[in-house]
């Protein structure tokens, strides 16, 4: 019975027994996907289904359905299903639930809720052991993911399963792999089924997702292409598949093109049967609404491609394709596609057997017809379709139309598909059905030629119902692409064109026949020559043949016909064009070649007529060639053919009378495209240049290069590399036997052109004449120029590779071994070349010539000889080279300069090519001595690196060079060695260089050797080296040899037998003549001017002005006339020229017979005009050119031109009309002149006064008497003597003929006169009345007033008129306010203010004066010696004498003061700011004795004086320049009166910070001057106010200037004493703050006493606000200037600012930021501990300033460095030690407050260390702490200071914890067990604790630390709550919170919550009320990890919440409603 009852028990336990009983000692929850198994054992049932369920209700946001398909999985009654009781359906039921969940929850699978649902459905429903193929279908789409192997790894797979090769990998951890999937689906079928069977079972269950989709796509088509056979039995689970997701009506467009991708695969892969494939492809239409055309065709051809045999369409395709709107859009870009033409021939046979429906699918027919992609064997069946279905008669019409239209179509696009199809079909038919087949091909053919034709394109759709019968003329068929149709054509054309002859349109078809391929049609054209000579012309017929016989598509046969027909026929009615014949037609297809041979051999067979009649074998090229033609064909024998072929044509050629022509063909065919022509020529060239001699090899030569297309030999390098040798690749019988056998490659080619190449260095020079090797552009000798032209293009060619390979090498040595000795000046004629070519090669080539000119040199220097051979010949060359614009040719002419100066010796031999370098003209040069040499060579060495940094220091050098003092003969012997090369050598370029290198040097030898040069120039030989220059280079030449005309060359010219004069006087006619260039005309006439005619004697001078004076008479062109004109007016500036001139050309207007008599009677022009003629217009241009110029002042240019006035006054009646123009032109020169005279005297006589006087008198022409008339006024201020002498006839010829002229002009001259007349009379009066009012009463002073009174100017009337008009208002003026004043005084105000304000200040200063003189006689007017300008005009009413005085002088003060101050009114007013003034010094100073004016009698009249004189004083100084301001105060305070020093320092102190920064720099001499004064005022006895005077230096240093230091500086210790005295304290506390702002350095000797005054004043608590502000102000500029230099003094402000701030002053913060951010660091540094020692370390006594010190130390730490903390490193840690040991220091009630500012200084200077430093100290500070328990003071600081540290710096302090852990706990110990009552320390603690747990990141407080602590810190409730700690309790929650967060371990966790629950058992309520708070906060922060303790919390919770304190038990509900809200469910529920 017990057996059977444990058998019953046993069998309805549950199988989860293991896992749901809670009372085993070790429980087992199984498996888990969420956590690791030894975590899993620590999470319950309950702890589970909260995750799940919170992961659920993430889920559900997700996707809506999941909660549906979840719901009953998650609900809170799932937690006690047991699955392993269930009965069978119930089993079933939750088993499909969690089916459908699993299946939805699939596409989520990656998220991170579904984790922790999945966690719950392991946990509870062991899905991973019940449902592993539920599982797995949701995860193999994942199977390569971490969340595969999770599930994966747990698992329950059973040995018989499908799964079971996943056993093995149970140990997986990177999911499973594709390949071992694969591998093992290949194995099991089942698997494979199952695994494709997923999408269709998520298509069905609508779960499907794009994972899904891409892993059964790809899986799909890797295992079909992994399966070896794909049988039946695999295709038979496959297909349906893969169909069926497809097929559902539920599946989208995705799947459908997955499906797509995979059928396409299967049909690569697998041999489909037709009826499967029938049915693949019935399911792709099926589905085809869901996809595009394009994608339906795409899978069709795919599906097709893999058939071989002929593929059956489904018959719906044409019902979808049909209803496709853009198939033919579609079809082209299918069409190229791999098995698209077995789709295409299936869907147009199935088109084609339906023609009477053929009209709906025209258009798809013509784009598969027309494409260009469609394969031709489609439309070859098309066609061949379409041929057979026409045969049968039962097609219809409508079918008949569409079937033609479709072959018309593929004739027109596709006629080689047409032809093969019309010939297949053809083969099988009789005689009479193959008639009828080639008359329908040939109106079809008809048909297309009529459509070509008329370039017609149409459809196949437009071509139905045409019919080729319908076209007439069967000659349109010539154009066909049927060989009948063009037969019959060109039959029926020649017979028209026999009977009717040839048409217009005729002429055109036959000359398309002759373009024709076909041999027949061509046979047929050529069959009747007579008809084609007769039809077509010559040229036509000629060209035609021969663009047939050159066309690339040419057959052999079709050559031949057409070279035959030439030969034959054409040549012999044509025989003129037989050449041609010969060279365009026969010569292309002469070359032997394997390819080519038969046609070679036919060509030369029809050519030389040994086979049929030639008329072209008699050719003189041809002689001979019949002997060597052989018909053999092998490669041997062909290659011989070849050599002797082309040889003996290059031999007939040469010998021939056209040699010419077959030269310029062979040479022209060198670079041919065709390369078998291309090869011969170059095999005939070879040939001629190796049989050629003489000119005709030269010449031939010098083309062969130009046509032989090579720019360089860059090809060579790769062809070359394999041959042993050149010449053994260029060797005859090689090169032919390459050409028969590869004779198109590129390497044959290379070979032909290198060994021509090879044959140009031996070609021989010319045996006439002399090789002139540096002459570039010579036309004299042209046989030289090409063998010249020949060497250097085979040089350019051989240096043109980058690669050195055996052909350059080779051409170089050949080259050189032929040039020999003369290979030096080959490369020199290289190098210098027209430098201004470039171009990169030009420039490479240079370099190259170059270095081969060193090494040639090199070589030469090296040799063993017995005699030297000296290279001067080449330096000129040389020198050209260094004017390249490449640096590096540059650098290779130094080098090579260098080696020609090594070879010099003082005993040569020879000189270097010195007889041949110039050809014939190499006698001409001149050879230096070796010395010369030697010295020349080594200057131009020295300066080497010059040369290679400029191409244009030549002509630098040579200016410097020559230059230098005592070596004029070596300069001579240099520069005529120069310039003898640059005559000899007679190329263009290299002479202007030459010449352009001396052009700067003043050497008389120049023009002797450049006067040959010169002459060729003006001679016009352009048969030399200037025929091909450009003119701008010409006139470069030209001007660089007119240089050689200037001062060195004049004592040369200036010679009278000097045929070089004779040379110049011949440029200068040439400036004339238009048959010269330009340039000939312009220079010399530049050059005259500009260099050479000051350096002429007068003579020449005058000869040379006296030419271009004829030459400007002579007809000659405007433009040269005007630049002569020019020239004259230039040359004629000269003094000495006109003075030499003009003399001339006076005396030749007095002729012979016309004797100058006093009355002659006047003579008609006409009588003598011809006498005169000439010289008047010499004259005139003469006078032009003065008038136009400036000429000379000089007294003697004067003079001659008086006298050439008086002759010309003297003829005047002979010539009138002439002569007056030329006098105006006269009269402007001489004015001109008079007003460029110096101020020096004038001889006598100069000024012919006479003379203008005789022109006025003598001319009725009123310009000329005006311009007489100005020219005397100017005259008058230069010789005033000779004006006065002849005033006046001046003045009666103004009266009697100029006044009454009433033009404004003729008034000016008037007006001008007397303007200048006047003064100098005036001037002259002068000296004769010094006084004034004298002068005024002189009876000729009209004439001051005939000129407007400005004559005397108003400087002498001014004052004396203004006086006497305010004198006359005077008894108003002291009457009336200041704006009546104004208006009484405006008169005299208005006229004054007409003036300048410099005449004003004169004027002002003279009625000062004036006011002077009154004030000494105001006592006794009446009998005072004083003499005044104002008299006294009593009467009976006027005052006494003294009060009218006074009333003078007060009315004169107003006036000056009225004046003064409309000074900066004026709009022209700008005064002078030097203070140079002296006026305006005067002025201040005449107010000032003026305002000290007094009266014996009348001491009223002085004050009213001194009051006028004061406030005149004061408008004066408001607008009076800044400097004269200065000096007059300056001037001012050296007076002896204190009220006058007084006004004048505060109107001084007022106005200095108004002057401008610029103004007041330049008045600080004057300034000092003023500091000075005040200084000595300061110390004075008698002195100004001292405020005064304070402000005064206050106002100076707020401006100072940097030289104003020193005596500034002087002045501090006079206003310290100042300072210390009551008087004017604030005042010098002022001044000291600007002194100190502005001394900086300067303040040093003064610092201590400046800071001991500003602490005292800063102290001193009499004063006010603004004072003490003022003294704080004075120590902060003290610190910004001199922070380095404040020693003690620093401490002393530190601390009388500390207690200024702890008094609540505003200011003192200020000075300590200033402090910290000027003063160094070190000196805060240690001042603050220096401090501490002296004064803060008693802190009770300065308890009202401890803080803000350590504010301070803060600061001044901050601003400190790492260096400056770490040298003082030690001394602050022991500082901070004293410092934070507060507590034991201080008893005051802000304690706490000094330790928090303590701490902040502490922070900062952690914030300076690193570790390294930092951490001995933080052990040191926590030894002082610790190192005792009693001291608890230390330890509250310490507490506090860590949980700053932890506060600022976070993780990085908090593994410093370590050290304090054990104290800490045993701190916490002490409070827990009372003996610890300390409430501070107790907070402190708890605060730090907190810190570090909320600060730290899981490093350091793990499981082994908390443990440690858990159970003491959990007894802080009981031990707060015994404490009193007050509000602060609340601070242990938080730290219980965050110190169960930080617990990982939950064994750890749920003791440390035991513990608290524990607590709430005391009999505190405090202490149970903490608790609560603690629980709650631990909740809130930990909430699902605490959430399993809500079982064992509930009997503690609810005694609680029946406590009889109201907090508590409120507390506890509140507790127990969170713990309900976070678990889900009751609390009460739970027992």
């Amino acid at each position: 019975m017990v057996s059977s009852l444990a058998a019953q028990l046993a069998q309805g336990a549950s199988l989860n027994s293991a896992f749901l009983l809670s009372t085993t000692k070790h429980r087992h929850y199984g498996h888990s996907y969420l956590f690791e198994p030894n975590e899993a054992a620590n999470h319950d049932l309950a702890s589970v289904y909260a995750i799940g369920q919170n992961g659920f209700m993430a889920l559900c946001s997700l996707d809506t359905e999941l909660e549906r398909l979840g719901r009953d999985l998650f609900s809170p009654t799932s937690r006690n299903v047991d699955r392993t009781v269930l009965p069978p359906e119930q089993h079933e039921t939750l088993k499909d639930r969690i089916a459908a969940f699993m299946r939805q929850l699939s596409q989520y699978l990656l998220e991170a809720p579904t984790a922790k649902a999945l966690e719950w459905l392991v946990r509870r429903f062991r899905v991973n052991e019940f449902d592993v193929d539920v599982v797995l279908e949701c995860f193999l789409p994942y199977h390569e993911s971490p969340q595969f192997a999770k599930m994966h790894s747990i698992l329950t797979l059973r040995a018989e399963s499908i799964w079971s090769f996943l056993k093995p990998s149970a140990k997986i951890v990177h999911g499973l792999s594709r390949t071992a999937l694969l591998t093992q689906m290949t194995k099991d079928r089942d698997l494979a089924r199952f695994v494709l069977g997923l999408l269709s079972q998520a298509v069905a269950s609508s779960t499907v997702h794009r994972t899904l989709i891409n892993f059964h796509t790809s899986v799909a088509i890797e295992y079909i292409s992994r399966v070896p056979i794909a049988d039946e039995g695999i295709l038979a689970f496959f297909l349906p598949s893969i169909t069926e997701p497809m097929s559902n009506d539920a599946a989208n467009r995705e799947i459908t093109l997955s499906t797509f991708v995979i059928l396409a695969a299967l049909a690569q892969s697998v041999r489909l049967s037709s009826k499967a494939l029938k049915a693949i492809m019935q399911a792709v239409l099926d589905v085809s609404e869901r996809v595009s055309t394009s994608e339906l065709l795409t899978v069709l051809i795919a599906l097709c491609a893999s058939r071989e045999e002929a593929v059956k369409l489904p018959k719906d395709l044409y019902v979808v394709l049909k209803e496709a709107q853009d198939l033919v859009e579609v079809i082209p870009k299918t069409l190229a596609w791999r098995g698209a033409d077995r789709f295409y021939i299936a869907f147009v046979t199935r088109i084609l057997e339906k023609p009477e429906r053929g009209t709906q699918w025209s258009e798809v027919m013509s784009t598969i017809v027309d494409h260009p992609s469609t394969p031709l064997h489609v439309v070859k069946h098309t066609a061949k379709l379409s041929f057979e279905l026409l045969d049968s008669s039962s097609e219809s019409l409508e079918a008949t139309d569409f079937l033609s239209g479709i072959l018309f179509g593929i004739n027109q696009r596709k006629p080689q598909a047409f032809r093969l199809a019309a010939e297949e079909h053809s083969t099988g038919l009789e005689d009479e059905e193959k008639a009828t087949f080639d008359k329908l091909v040939a109106d079809i053919a008809l048909v297309r030629a009529f459509l070509e034709r008329a370039h017609f394109s149409i459809l196949i759709s437009d071509m139905q119902g045409l019919s080729a019968t319908g076209i007439q003329g069967r000659s349109l068929a010539i154009t066909s692409d049927d060989r009948q149709a063009r037969l019959s054509g060109l039959r029926e054309l020649l017979e028209n064109i026999q009977a009717d002859g040839a048409s217009s349109t005729a002429i055109p078809k036959l000359i398309a026949c002759l373009r024709d391929s076909d041999e027949a049609v061509l046979g047929l054209a050529y069959s009747k020559p007579s008809l084609l000579f007769s039809s077509i012309p010559k040229e036509d017929l000629l060209s035609t043949i021969l663009s047939a016989i050159s066309a690339s598509s040419a057959s052999r046969y079709i050559i031949s016909l057409h070279l035959k027909f030439l030969s034959d026929s054409f040549a012999k009615e044509h025989p003129d064009e037989r050449i041609k014949i010969f060279q365009e037609g026969f010569v292309p297809h002469l070359l032997f070649t394997k390819s080519k041979a038969k046609q070679a051999i036919a060509t030369w067979s029809l050519l030389l007529g040994t086979e049929g009649n030639s008329a072209m074998s008699d050719l003189g090229i041809l002689s001979g060639c019949s002997e060597l033609l052989q018909s053999n064909t092998d490669p041997a024998a062909m290659a011989e053919m070849n050599l002797k072929l082309s040889s003996k044509l290059a031999e007939n050629a040469i010998y021939l009378e056209k040699t010419e022509s077959h030269l310029d063909f062979f040479l022209g065919k060198l670079t041919d495209d065709d390369p078998y022509l291309r090869c011969f020529a170059f095999l005939v060239v070879r040939a001629i240049l190796e049989r050629a001699s003489g000119d005709l090899q030269l010449g031939f030569a010098c083309r062969v290069v130009e046509n032989l297309g090579l720019i360089d030999l860059e090809g060579f390098s790769s062809v070359l590399k394999d041959a042993r040798s050149l010449g053994e690749f260029i060797q005859y019988e090689s090169i032919s036997g390459a050409i028969v056998s590869k004779g198109s490659s590129a390497s044959t080619l290379r070979r032909l052109q290198a060994s021509v190449i090879a044959l140009l260095p031996g070609i021989s020079r010319p045996s006439a004449g002399q090789v002139e090797w540096l002459k570039h552009d010579s036309n004299d000798t042209p046989n030289v120029n090409l063998y010249v032209k020949l060497t250097r293009a085979v040089y350019a060619l051989a240096n043109s590779c980058s690669s050195l390979h055996s052909l350059p090498t080779n051409l170089l040595r050949a080259l050189f071994l032929s040039l020999k000795d003369e290979a030096l000046l080959f490369l020199a004629g290289v190098w210098t070349e027209d430098p201004s070519i470039t171009s990169s090669r030009q420039e490479h080539l240079r370099r190259v010539a170059l270095s081969h000119a060193a090494a040639f040199l090199k070589a030469q220097a090296s040799a063993e000889r017995s005699e030297y051979v000296d290279f001067q010949a080449i330096i000129s060359a040389l020198l050209v080279a260094l004017g390249i614009s490449d640096k590096d040719s540059r650098q290779s002419a130094v080098e090579c300069l260098k080696l020609v100066a090594n070879m010099q010796r003082e005993h040569r031999a020879s000189v270097y090519a010195i007889n041949t370098i110039y050809g014939e003209k190499s006698g001409d040069v001149q050879i230096l001595s070796a010395t010369d040499c030697s010295k020349y060579l080594n200057a131009l060495t020295g300066s080497g690196d010059s040369f290679v940094t400029d191409g244009a220091y030549l002509p630098i050098f040579h200016r410097e060079y020559f230059s230098q003092s005592k070596q004029s003969q070596h300069q001579q012997r240099i520069i005529c060695f120069l310039l003898s090369h640059a005559v000899a050598w007679g190329d263009f370029s290299s002479t202007l260089h030459l010449l352009s290198s001396v052009k700067t040097v003043p050497e008389p030898s120049k023009l002797p050797l450049v006067l040959p040069l010169v002459e060729e120039v003006m001679s016009r030989k352009d048969s030399g080296n200037l025929s091909a220059i450009d003119e701008r280079r010409k006139a470069e030449y030209f001007a660089t040899l007119l240089s050689s005309f200037d001062k060195a060359s004049a004592p040369g010219l200036n010679d009278k037998a000097s045929q070089r004069w004779t040379v110049f006087k011949r440029l200068l006619d040439c400036c004339g003549d238009a048959a010269v260039e330009d340039y000939v005309r312009v220079l010399p006439m530049e050059q005259l001017r500009a260099n050479l005619f000051r350096f002429l004697s007068q003579d020449r001078k005058v000869e040379v002005t006296y030419q271009l004076l004829q030459l400007s008479t002579q007809d000659i062109a405007n433009t040269d006339y005007g630049r002569i004109k020019q020239t004259l007016s230039s040359l004629l500036s000269d003094g000495e020229t006109v003075v030499g001139l003009l003399p001339v050309l006076i005396d030749s207007l007095n002729p012979e017979g016309l004797e100058r008599s006093g009355k002659r009677t006047r003579i008609e022009e006409s009588n003598s005009g011809s006498e005169l003629a000439q010289p008047l217009q010499l004259f005139r241009l003469v006078a032009e050119a003065l008038a136009s110029s400036t000429p000379s002042s000089e007294p003697e240019v004067i003079s001659c031109i008086f006298g050439a006035l008086r002759a010309l006054c003297d003829i005047r009646d002979v010539a009138a009309s002439s002569v007056d123009y030329i006098l105006q032109l006269m009269l402007t020169a001489l004015d001109k002149a008079v007003m460029t005279v110096a101020d020096e005297p004038i001889p006598p006589g100069v000024m012919r006064i006479d003379v203008l006087i005789d022109l006025i008198r003598a001319s009725g022409n009123p310009q000329i008497f005006q311009q007489a008339l100005i020219i005397i006024s100017g005259i008058a201020t230069i010789d005033s003597e000779s004006v006065i002498q002849s005033v006046m006839p001046v003045f009666t010829f103004m009266g009697s003929n100029v006044f009454h002229r009433d033009d404004s002009f003729s008034f000016r001259v008037v007006q001008k006169t007397i303007e200048g007349i006047v003064p100098v009379m005036v001037k002259s009066l002068k000296k004769q009345y010094e006084g004034r009012l004298d002068l005024l009463m002189q009876p000729f002073m009209f004439l001051a007033i005939a000129a407007r009174f400005d004559v005397l100017g108003p400087r002498a009337f001014l004052s004396p008129v203004v006086m006497l008009l305010v004198d006359k208002s005077a008894n108003r003026v002291v009457r009336q306010a200041e704006d009546d004043v104004n208006q009484t005084l405006s008169l005299p105000l208005a006229l004054f203010a007409k003036h300048s304000h410099e005449l004003r200040l004169d004027a002002l200063v003279e009625i000062l004066e004036e006011c002077q003189r009154l004030g000494r006689k105001i006592d006794d007017p009446v009998k005072s010696n004083v003499t005044s300008f104002l008299q006294l005009n009593l009467d009976d009413h006027s005052p006494s004498p003294s009060v009218a005085v006074k009333k003078q002088i007060v009315a004169l003060l107003v006036f000056v003061g009225f004046g003064i101050h409309a000074f900066g009114d004026h709009p022209r007013y700008k005064p002078q700011t030097s203070g140079t003034n002296t006026k305006i010094q005067q002025l201040l100073t005449l107010i000032v004795q003026v305002a000290n004016v007094s009266s014996e009698t009348m001491p009223l009249a002085s004050e009213e004086i001194s009051k006028e004189a004061r406030r005149s004083l004061m408008k004066a100084l408001t607008v009076i320049p800044a400097a004269d301001f200065v000096q007059s105060v300056a001037a001012l305070l050296r007076v002896d009166d204190v009220k006058v020093q007084t006004g004048a320092i505060d109107l001084f102190a007022e106005r200095l910070p108004l002057i401008a920064p610029t103004t007041r720099a330049l008045i600080s001499t004057t300034v000092l001057d003023v500091l000075q004064r005040l200084k000595d005022l300061v110390s004075s006895q008698t002195r100004p106010p001292i405020a005064v005077t304070l402000r005064a230096i206050n106002a100076i240093t707020v401006t100072m200037e940097e030289s104003e230091g020193a005596l500034m500086s002087s002045t501090v210790e006079a206003v310290l004493r100042e300072a210390r005295r009551v008087e004017a304290r604030q005042d010098a506390i002022v001044v000291l703050t600007s002194l100190a702002s502005k001394l900086g350095p300067r303040l040093l000797p003064y610092v201590s006493s400046l800071v001991s005054v500003g602490i005292e004043c800063s102290n001193d608590v009499s004063q006010d606000v603004e004072f003490h502000h003022l003294a704080l102000l004075l120590l902060t500029r003290i610190v910004e200037n001199v922070p380095t230099f404040l020693g003690q003094d620093l401490s002393d402000i530190v601390t009388c600012c500390l207690s200024l701030v702890a008094k609540g002053d505003t200011d003192a913060p200020e000075i300590l930021s200033v402090i910290t951010s000027k003063v160094p660091a070190r000196s805060i540094l240690s001042g603050l501990r220096d401090l501490w020692a002296s004064t803060y370390h008693d802190m009770d006594a300065h308890a009202d300033s401890i803080v803000q010190y350590f504010h301070f130390c803060k600061a001044g730490i901050s601003i400190s460095s790492r260096t400056d903390i770490a040298d003082q490193l030690k001394e602050l840690f022991k500082f901070f030690l004293e410092v934070l040991d507060i507590r034991a220091r201080i008893t005051r009630t802000n304690a706490e407050e000094v330790e928090t500012a303590a701490i902040e200084a502490f922070l900062e200077l952690v914030t300076k260390l690193n570790e390294a430093t930092f951490k001995p100290f933080f052990r040191r500070l926590f030894d002082w702490a610790f190192s005792s328990a009693d001291n608890e003071s230390r330890q509250i600081t310490f507490s506090r200071t860590m949980k700053a540290l932890l506060d600022m710096f976070k993780n990085l302090i908090v593994p410093y914890m370590s050290m304090t852990l054990e104290s800490i706990t045993e701190a916490l110990q002490r409070f827990v067990s009372g003996q610890c009552h300390n409430p501070t320390l107790w907070v402190a603690l708890i605060r730090m604790l907190h810190s570090s747990l909320s600060a730290d990141e899981g490093l350091f407080w793990r499981d082994d630390r908390l443990e440690r602590i858990s159970e003491p810190l959990a007894k802080q409730i009981s031990a707060c709550a015994a404490l009193r700690v007050g509000e602060e309790i609340s601070l242990l929650p938080p730290c219980i919170a965050a110190f169960a967060h930080a617990i990982n371990r939950e064994e750890l966790l749920k003791a440390f919550h035991f513990h608290i629950l524990m607590e709430t058992r005391s009999e505190d309520a405090r202490a149970q009320l903490l608790a609560l708070q603690s629980l709650t906060s631990t909740w809130k922060r930990n909430g699902s990890r605490v959430i399993g303790f809500a079982t064992e919390s509930l009997s503690f919770i609810e005694d609680l919440a029946e406590s009889d304190n109201d907090n508590v038990a409120k507390e506890a509900r509140v507790f127990k409603k969170m713990m309900d809200k976070m678990g889900g469910y009751d609390t009460q529920d739970i027992p």
